[in-house]
C-alpha cells in the first residue's frame, strides 16, 4: 500500500501540472464554453452580479488571471443589487462599478440582463446608452418572489425604459420584457416603442406598458425583414395607445403569440405576416365582439393555429371563424383549454354543460357550401378540448385530409358504458370506423382494477351497471 502511495501522487501532479501548462488560448476556449454552456445556467435571480465563472476563478490565480484578462468572458452582463461593499448612497461608485463590468468586454457584443426594481436605470442611463448599442441580447427582468421585493426606485418608469431604448439598436437580436410591477403610476402616457433594431429577430413582452416594435422609417409602409418571433402578452390593458401608427410589414415572421388581450383584431390590422406560419391565441375571456367585420390580410402560409379557450368565453364564435377565413391552409388545428380553465371544464362535462369548448368541430363540420368545405380544407391535424364520438366519425368521413384527432378530455360516459351489451358495441364499432380513417387518441379515467369490465378499443363495458369513476 505504501509503495504505490507515492505513484498516485506523482500521476496526480503530472496530471494538475499538465493542466495548468496549457496556454492560455487553450483555457480561455475551455472556459468560453463553460461560460456559454447553457446547462451551467446563473442562478434565477442572480440579484449581485456573481460572475458565472466564480467558480474557475477561486481555482487558483493564474485561472483567475485568465478569466479577468479575455474580454469575450465578460460579455454576458447581469445588473442587479449593488454589491454589498457599496453603499445605496454612493452614486458615484455604483456607476464606476457598472463602468467597469461594461468596460471587460472590450466592443464585444453584449448579453444584457437588467432586474428591474433593483436597478435604478435614470441613475445609470446614460452609461447604459453608451453600451446598449453592443447589446445582442436584453432582458428586463421581473421578479417572481414577492416577498423579496425592495421599494421600487420611482424613476423606473415606462418612460426612463423608452429614453434607454430610442438608442440605435444595430446589434440587438432579442429582447424580452417581463411585467415587472410599479408602486408609482407615472403620469407619462408611453405611445409606441419604436426600435431602431434592424436585427432584431425576436420579440417577447408580458408588459402592458413597454410592447415594442420594429421602428417605422417611412410614413405608409415599412418592412423590417428579420423579426421572426412574436410574442405579447400586456394582461388585458388597452394597448392601441401602443400600436404603430401606420402598417407595418413583417415578411419573416414565422412565430405570432398574443394573449390576454382584448385587442386581438386590433393588432392584426396594424401588422402584415404574409409568411406566418404559426399562431397562438391564449385570450380565453376576452371581450368578442358579436360580430367580426375587421379588415385583415390573409396569412395564406399559415399552417399551425393554437386558440386556447376558456368555459366561460363569450362571442367566441364569430372571432374564431373570422380568423379561420383568413388562414385557408391550416394544417394543424388546436382548440383546447388552458391550464388554468381546464378544472372548470371537467366540472361542466360533469354537469352535462359542454358549452363552447364543443364549438370548433362544430363550426368545421357546418361550414360548406356547394358540397365544398369552407374552413380549412387542408386540415391533418385537430386537437379539440372535446367532443362526442359521433362528432369525430362525422369528422372523419367528411374531411378526406384528415389524419389525426386527439381530445384534451372526455365527455363523461362516453368511454364508459354501463347500459346494454349491444350499446357498447355500437360504440365500439363506431370508434373502429373512426380509426379505420384516422388516428383517433381520447384520454380515460376508468381504473379497471377490482372491477368486472371489458374493454375494446379503449371503450368499458361494465355489465353490473355501477359506472366506474
Amino acid at each position: 500500500m505504501d509503495a504505490t502511495t507515492p505513484m498516485i501522487h506523482t500521476e496526480f501532479t503530472s496530471s494538475t501540472g499538465s493542466a495548468y501548462a496549457l496556454p492560455p488560448e487553450i483555457h480561455t476556449d475551455i472556459f468560453l464554453h463553460l461560460y456559454t454552456n447553457p446547462s451551467i445556467p446563473r442562478a434565477e435571480h442572480d440579484l449581485h452580479n456573481t460572475h458565472k465563472l466564480t467558480f474557475v476563478m477561486l481555482v487558483c490565480k493564474g485561472w483567475k488571471d485568465i478569466v479577468d484578462g479575455a474580454p469575450i468572458l465578460w460579455t454576458d452582463v447581469w445588473l442587479g443589487q449593488r454589491p454589498r461593499y457599496i453603499g445605496n448612497e454612493d452614486t458615484g461608485q455604483w456607476r464606476d462599478h457598472i463602468k467597469t463590468r461594461f468596460g471587460r468586454s472590450g466592443t464585444l457584443p453584449l448579453s444584457l440582463t437588467i432586474m428591474a426594481g433593483y436597478v435604478d436605470l435614470e441613475e445609470v442611463s446614460h452609461l447604459l446608452r453608451q453600451h446598449i448599442s453592443r447589446c445582442k441580447s436584453l432582458v428586463l427582468r421581473a421578479l417572481k418572489d414577492e416577498t423579496n421585493w425592495i421599494t421600487y426606485f420611482q424613476s423606473t418608469t415606462p418612460s426612463v425604459i423608452y429614453h434607454i431604448l430610442s438608442s440605435p439598436l444595430p446589434t440587438l437580436e432579442t429582447i424580452t420584457i417581463e411585467d415587472f410591477a410599479r408602486q408609482e403610476v407615472s403620469e407619462y402616457q408611453c405611445g409606441a416603442l419604436e426600435l431602431d433594431a434592424p436585427n432584431l429577430r425576436e420579440i417577447t413582452t408580458l408588459s402592458p406598458d413597454i410592447i415594442p416594435f420594429p421602428k417605422l422609417h417611412s410614413p405608409h409602409l415599412f418592412t423590417h425583414n428579420s423579426l421572426e418571433r412574436f410574442s405579447i402578452c400586456p394582461g388585458w390593458e388597452n394597448i392601441v395607445p401602443h400600436l404603430p401608427r401606420d402598417r407595418l410589414s413583417l415578411p419573416k415572421l414565422k412565430f405570432l403569440n398574443v394573449a390576454y388581450t382584448d385587442h386581438l383584431w386590433d393588432l392584426l390590422q396594424v401588422i402584415e405576416t404574409p409568411n406566418l406560419e404559426h399562431f397562438v391565441v391564449n385570450c380565453g375571456v376576452a371581450d368578442w365582439p358579436e360580430e367580426v367585420d375587421s379588415v385583415i390580410p390573409v396569412m395564406s402560409n399559415l399552417r399551425e393555429l393554437e386558440w386556447y379557450t376558456d368555459p366561460d368565453a363569450i362571442c367566441e364564435q364569430p372571432t374564431l371563424r373570422h380568423l379561420l377565413r383568413h388562414c385557408p391552409n391550416i394544417s394543424s388545428l388546436s382548440y383546447i383549454c388552458n391550464e388554468d380553465s381546464g378544472a372548470d371544464l371537467l366540472e361542466d362535462l360533469e354537469a352535462g354543460e359542454p358549452g363552447d369548448p364543443v364549438l370548433a368541430p362544430s363550426i368545421l363540420l357546418h361550414e360548406m357550401q356547394g358540397g365544398t368545405l369552407q374552413l380549412c380544407p387542408e386540415l391533418r391535424r385537430l386537437r379539440i378540448a372535446c367532443a362526442s364520438f359521433k362528432q369525430i366519425r362525422e369528422l372523419a368521413f367528411l374531411r378526406p385530409m384528415l389524419e389525426h384527432v386527439s381530445m384534451q378530455y372526455r365527455i363523461p360516459g362516453e368511454d364508459v358504458v354501463t347500459s346494454s351489451k349491444s350499446e357498447w358495441l355500437a360504440k365500439v364499432s363506431m370508434v373502429c370506423q373512426i380509426r379505420s380513417k384516422i388516428q383517433f387518441e381520447f384520454p380515460t379515467n376508468v381504473m379497471a382494477v377490482g372491477l368486472d369490465l371489458r374493454e375494446e378499443e379503449g371503450l368499458f363495458w361494465n355489465p353490473r351497471g355501477n359506472p366506474a369513476e
